[in-house]
């Protein structure tokens, strides 16, 4: 038989193989006899003896310490009537059950049909065979049924032929069997010995006295480098060498016995001999284990395969056979090895089985195909927005200075844009010439996301105010009371500066699991954090806000329902801080704009927001000497290398003020630059704190 006799044998195969020294010429093995053959007399015929099972000692034979059972109470029967009608004086024919006995005329065959059927056998099922009945124990130990034997070994490709020092009951125990040698228990995984000619489990190699790990050598060293021994792990967990000290004892023994000079040396040749081919006989049959569970696994791999194939087909009936073609390897990979899939795969694969794996099959394909769908989608992206950065450029070129230009996320938000960029087919190359419809109607685009902006500042304010006021939409966000904040910076901000302040496009204090948008957050990953206006709640508006405000206004006797911003900087009204006068420092005086951002700081420094600050509105004669010096402080801090926040009306070159002087004059020509020619950044904060006004109060009423 060829190969499949192999790995069909090969699941009989123990898969534990331990280390064993290449040592010990003489022949060392368990020896047992049959405690029921020791008891027997020898007066019986030679058939009988034959039969005895004496030619052939058997592993199994060794006394078992078994458990005694514990014994049934007889329950008395009544006796039936048909029993006591029984007058013939004949037993009842006892039933057996299931079909035991049917063997029983099988011993009626002539001894070579009968080894000829055994003989198509492997050897693990002849020992099988002989723990049967004594009958069959009897016929398979007799020494006339050795061709059985060797037939049976004969059906297992490569093994090697059996040693002189064993049987071959012995020697199929050893390479078939799976009981311990010392304790005769049937453990899954054993110690397999070649060189011993045993099978041990760890637990009576630690414990059993036939091990030690302490070899002091009373015979010489080239014997000694030939003791096998066993590598296990101790009780520690540590691994620990055993030998066996049988063996050791009796080389001592023969070794003081063999006389000295000649005789020693004699001795030490022949074990030496007989331990080298053991040694070698043992790696012939190491090399034929490994190789039967490499055969083994190859087969459990094309078991394996065949079943995976399977499942493939199941999917494709399923209607997943498009998505499998896009799958990648590893993605199929990851298929296959999915624990429900892979368990499945580990048995046959039934009906039944396709049937429960099918809803786990749908699922797996549906999350391999919205994986799919998305990194298409971003790698799309990642191809077609940076064309729009283009449009955003070349079109912003054109506009006046305070046009607001909308970020790469807010433009890509506009359907129309979305459309060209995600339904453009995928079968050409994007251009820019893609989005000519958008480089033309750019201006348009920018009005509708500016009103859309301006729709959502309206609703922060309504939801704040609740019906403290009906506003209107139209007027709203011009007028005085209508102050936003930015939670980022705690920067305070009005109407139009709020639409481009940078806080609210720019997501760097925030990361990118705070947008649930797969493609602004793929946007925001390739440039730099950028999102869609205020996505990440920034900007804000307060009720408290509107109150103060509201309030100031009213110290300048106008209507805070009705009077806008514009209003308030022509009149630029002047307002002290009685909280915050020092008579070091001076007075705190602030211009209007500078309330809210002076509320912060106050509430901050004095027990919160309830902490509101005494503010009084400035004579007209004061509010003259504040206005200028706040005039000077402003001009000389738009003056100072920091500060950007101007810009070029020629070329958009954002720098100081200081530096674009220069800029106007020596690349533009200007000598004399005017409002014009140097312009404030919208984002740009142009108001200041306070100043303090000398001298300073004394002390003041609430």
């Amino acid at each position: 038989m060829g190969c499949g006799v192999t790995c069909c044998h090969a699941t009989r195969v123990q898969n534990t193989q331990h280390q064993i020294s290449n040592s010990s010429p003489t022949i060392w093995f368990m020896e047992r006899r049959s405690t029921r053959l020791k008891s027997q007399t020898h007066t019986a015929s030679r058939e009988d003896e034959e039969a005895s099972g004496s030619d052939y000692e058997m592993l199994e034979d060794a006394p078992v310490l078994e458990k005694k059972k514990p014994q049934r109470k007889v329950q008395k029967r009544k006796k039936t009537e048909d029993t006591e009608s029984n007058t013939d004086g004949k037993l009842p024919v006892k039933k057996v059950r299931g079909k035991r006995g049917m063997l029983k005329e099988l011993f009626e065959m002539p001894l070579d049909i009968l080894f000829e059927i055994f003989g198509q056998l492997e050897p693990i099922d002849l020992l099988h065979l002989a723990r049967t009945t004594k009958d069959l124990r009897a016929i398979l130990m007799k020494r006339s049924s050795i061709s059985v034997w060797k037939s049976a070994r004969s059906k297992i490709n490569d093994l090697p032929s059996c040693p002189d020092d064993v049987s071959e009951p012995q020697y199929a125990e050893l390479a078939f069997g799976r009981r311990c040698f010392c304790c005769q228990r049937n453990v899954s995984s054993n110690i397999l010995s070649w060189e011993l000619r045993m099978r041990i489990c760890s637990k009576c190699v630690l414990n059993s006295e036939k091990f030690t790990t302490c070899y002091r050598p009373d015979c010489p060293y080239q014997l000694q480098r030939l003791l096998p021994s066993i590598e296990v792990n101790d009780k520690k967990g540590r691994p620990t060498t055993y030998y066996p000290t049988e063996l050791i004892a009796s080389w001592a023994s023969e070794y003081a016995n063999a006389g000295s000079g000649e005789g020693r040396t004699t001795w030490t040749a022949t074990k030496i001999d007989e331990r080298t081919e053991m040694v070698l006989h043992a790696k012939a049959c190491a090399r034929w284990i490994a190789n039967v569970e490499a055969a083994q696994e190859t087969e459990k791999a094309k078991a394996i395969e065949h079943r995976q194939a399977i499942i493939l087909e199941r999917i494709k009936k399923l209607g997943w056979a498009d998505e499998l073609t896009k799958m990648t390897q590893g993605e199929q990979d990851n298929l296959l090895t999915d624990p429900p899939i892979a368990k499945a795969c580990r048995k046959d694969i039934t009906v039944k089985v396709l049937d429960n794996l099918d809803d786990h099959l749908v699922d797996f394909m549906v999350r391999v195909k919205n994986r799919r769908v998305k990194e298409e989608r971003k790698n799309l992206l990642k191809e077609r927005v940076p064309l729009l950065d283009k449009v955003i450029s070349n079109c912003g070129s054109t506009q006046p200075h305070d046009f607001m230009l909308p970020n790469i996320p807010d433009l890509f938000l506009h359907p129309l844009v979305k459309d060209i960029i995600l339904n453009t087919p995928t079968t050409r190359t994007f251009t820019l010439e893609d989005l000519n419809v958008v480089t033309e109607s750019f201006s348009d685009i920018c009005l509708e996301l500016k009103l859309k902006t301006e729709k959502k500042l309206f609703d922060y304010v309504v939801e704040a105010c609740g019906s403290k006021q009906d506003f209107d939409p139209s007027t709203v966000l011009g007028l005085a009371t209508t102050t936003f904040s930015c939670s980022s910076c705690r920067g305070v901000l009005r109407h139009p500066r709020v639409l481009v302040h940078t806080c609210a496009r720019d997501g760097v204090h925030y990361s990118l699991r705070d947008t649930e948008d797969n493609d602004l957050r793929t946007i925001a990953d390739m440039y730099e954090r950028q999102f869609a206006w205020n996505s990440t709640g920034a900007i804000q508006y307060k009720p408290e806000t509107y109150d103060t405000i509201a309030d100031v206004v009213r110290m300048c006797g106008l209507d805070p329902t009705t009077t806008t911003a514009q209003a308030m900087d022509n009149a630029n009204f002047i307002f002290e801080c009685l909280d915050c006068n020092d008579v070091r420092r001076g007075r705190c005086t602030m211009a209007w704009t500078s309330v809210v951002s002076h509320q912060v700081e106050h509430s901050n420094t004095n027990g919160g927001a309830s902490a509101r600050p005494t503010l009084v509105l400035l004579k007209e004669e004061e509010a003259v000497r504040v206005r200028e010096r706040l005039a000077e402080d402003r001009e000389r801090k738009r003056s100072e290398h920091c500060s950007y926040g101007f810009r070029c009306g020629h070329c958009k070159e954002t720098s100081s003020l200081f530096s674009l002087t220069d800029h106007v004059e020596n690349v533009h020509g200007i000598a004399e630059p005017t409002d014009k020619d140097i312009v404030q950044v919208l984002d740009y904060d142009h108001t200041f704190a306070i100043f303090r006004l000398w001298p300073p109060r004394r002390k003041h009423k609430h």
